[in-house]
């Protein structure tokens, strides 16, 4: 799943606060998982 996350970082220009949500939802889902 991370993988894809990043090429999805990578592909699309993106804002400062987009990637500080989803670097939020990705440690959420994380701490769900582990």
């Amino acid at each position: 799943g991370l993988e894809i996350g990043a090429d999805d970082y990578v592909a699309k220009p993106f804002s400062p606060r987009e990637v500080c949500a989803r670097v939020r939802t990705l440690l959420r889902r994380v701490k769900k998982f582990s």
